[in-house]
């Protein structure tokens, strides 16, 4: 597909599947718990160095696509401490220089930490500011069927959270409602642990160890249709001015704290994962 096709989807059809997933928000089935036993621990990210380690990250770059729109290298974007990073959405009133009106902070592993099987789970939180986004989520390096899988991603005041598969298959509004789970959390301001399993039929994704969505490979296969298999790098981003709402400067700052990244593999393929 072209950069200006997918560029239509993201800006002309997502906002519909926003609408239409919004009317029919559930609470995610607390029974059903994911087996956690199972995993052993081979990286963690706990950002307890006073500065960014760079050979595992680097500042997202500034594009076109709606989520890098206003991201900078900024040093008043991040902000480490206490064991802890935070992305911020600001006013850009400092920089006369760069005329976007506000700054993001991002950070990508892309060509430095790369993830295959296994499950990565992030503790975060977010202020509650009407025109945030703030997200969590996975590319896979080899972009030709658009896999992505988004671990977390919350827009605006309410305590709602977005996780969804992307590929080249879900780029069908008929199948897009599939690959997208909503889900109420009791309060996304406080810490809360978002989380994916990936294995090679099935996508898992959870909240605070319940399982909430789940993403199975189909058979037979279907060309595009679960790409999740490829080496993927992770994005954590804030960002302003999504599609459904605007910022209002006054509101600003815009937080995204991330207190531990955590990255498993499985102990026992044998053993269900719920």
């Amino acid at each position: 597909m072209s950069r200006n096709s997918r560029a239509k989807f993201h800006y002309l059809v997502l906002p519909i599947i926003y609408i239409i997933l919004n009317s029919c928000i559930y609470e995610y089935p607390e029974d059903i718990l994911l087996e956690s036993s199972n995993w052993e621990l081979v990286w963690e990210e706990n950002f307890d160095k006073p500065y960014l380690d760079t050979n595992i990250w680097s500042y997202a770059p500034r594009g076109r696509a709606s989520w890098a729109k206003y991201m900078s290298e900024n040093d008043s974007c991040y902000r480490l401490d206490n064991s802890t990073l935070t992305l911020l959405g600001i006013v850009n009133n400092f920089d006369t220089e760069d005329p976007s009106p506000y700054f993001t902070g991002g950070i990508i592993s892309k060509n430095k930490k790369h993830f295959d099987y296994g499950r990565i789970e992030i503790r975060a939180k977010m202020n509650k500011i009407d025109g945030a986004w703030p997200a969590l989520w996975m590319l896979c390096v080899d972009r030709s069927e658009l896999g992505e899988l988004d671990i977390m991603e919350s827009y605006d005041k309410e305590d709602v959270i977005h996780q969804t598969a992307h590929s080249i298959y879900s780029l069908d509004t008929k199948n897009a409602i599939k690959y997208h789970g909503v889900n109420v959390i009791n309060d996304k301001s406080e810490f809360n642990n978002y989380g994916v399993v990936i294995e090679e039929n099935y996508v898992i994704f959870y909240v605070n160890n319940s399982v909430t969505h789940i993403i199975n490979k189909s058979e037979p296969y279907i060309e595009g249709q679960f790409p999740y298999d490829d080496e993927k790098f992770l994005l954590l981003t804030m960002q302003l001015d999504h599609e459904k709402a605007k910022v209002d400067p006054a509101d600003l700052p815009a937080e995204l704290t991330i207190d531990w990244i955590r990255y498993y593999t499985k102990i026992d393929k044998n053993i269900p994962d719920f």
